[in-house]
């Protein structure tokens, strides 16, 4: 009977119990923390891998802009042949050519 109450005394009290239980709080932390860094840092190298596909379509777009604008160019050389037609104007903020028959 005295070794029943020792045991159940020694098990309420159990400040080894509480200090055990604030390391598995601490170690649950830490390994919440980790999966957090864990996880910003794969989105991290996901936006930078994002960030330079938008820059290669940037690319591909100011490059397809040249060449339109090239063509664009050509056609108003040409267009200039015509009769009737002494000066032409290319806007390059409203991509239209404006012609003026002066």
């Amino acid at each position: 009977m005295k070794n029943t109450k020792h045991y159940i005394r020694r098990r309420t009290a159990s400040p080894v119990k509480l200090s055990g239980k604030a390391a598995y709080s601490y170690l649950e932390l830490i390994i919440v923390l980790g999966v957090l860094g864990v996880t910003f840092s794969a989105f991290l190298l996901w936006q930078r891998g994002y960030v330079r596909g938008m820059r290669d379509v940037a690319a591909y777009y100011q490059e397809r802009e040249a060449i339109l604008n090239r063509i664009e160019l050509l056609q108003a050389d040409q267009a200039a042949d015509f009769e009737g037609l002494r000066r032409y104007e290319i806007n390059w903020r409203q991509k239209k050519i404006i012609w003026l028959g002066r």
